[in-house]
């Protein structure tokens, strides 16, 4: 992969699921009686999948002030994520170890429940891009660090643009949110994933389409 970057999305990418759905469904029972408010923040993430929306990030912040969420579940949230990495990721453990300096990790997610995980794959902290809670003084997340490019609509484009990188630059997601990188262009080549989920308008977008992460290392061997 030599002067080329690849930047890889993470929730139902590199992992299974959505990391805020995941934190939802590991602090609450479905029984819970603030059910029809997890209900509805899940229905917001499924639709978020799709089509990203800044309205979404208003919307959920007066869901997420009316729930619970602390550290605590952060970090059993982290301990359930590790047991849905996505398998050819997973299998593929020591290609990305060895071209941990041209991999990035680059998500609408949380770094709290991303960078446990990545760290076990060698990527270095300083190459993943996400999404951070902020908390009060009982360790209670109150909503995320609206200063962060990625709390905007554009801003993996802009996290692309200012690394400034030379050479080729890839993506690899499942959401049609994502092809924001390729309109934008802030990459050449926009990889639609869909090991974990296939989404029509994603395939239809795409430049080329990854059944498991072993199809981007096939392509890599051809170049």
């Amino acid at each position: 992969m030599n002067n080329t970057h690849v930047f890889i999305d993470f929730d139902s990418t590199f992992v299974q699921v959505e990391t805020l759905e995941e934190i939802i469904l590991v602090s609450y029972s479905p029984d819970a009686p603030k059910s029809g408010i997890l209900q509805e923040i899940q229905n917001k993430i499924t639709d978020l999948a799709m089509i990203w929306d800044i309205c979404f990030w208003k919307a959920l912040e007066a869901r997420i002030s009316l729930l619970d969420i602390n550290k605590e579940n952060i970090e059993h949230t982290v301990d359930s994520l590790k047991k849905k990495i996505t398998p050819s990721f997973l299998k593929n453990k020591e290609f990305i170890k060895q071209n941990k300096e041209n991999i990035y990790i680059l998500s609408w997610g949380f770094r709290e429940c991303i960078i446990p995980i990545t760290n076990e794959f060698w990527i270095d902290e300083s190459h993943v891009f996400a999404n951070e809670f902020l908390y009060d003084i009982n360790g209670n997340i109150k909503w995320i660090d609206t200063r962060n490019p990625l709390s905007q609509d554009w801003g993996k484009v802009k996290i692309v643009n200012d690394l400034n990188l030379p050479g080729k630059k890839i993506s690899i997601w499942d959401g049609w949110n994502d092809y924001k990188l390729k309109e934008g262009k802030a990459v050449d080549t926009f990889f639609a994933f869909i090991e974990n989920v296939e989404r029509d308008k994603v395939v239809q977008a795409a430049d080329e389409t990854l059944e498991t992460f072993d199809d981007f290392i096939k392509w890599t061997e051809k170049k």
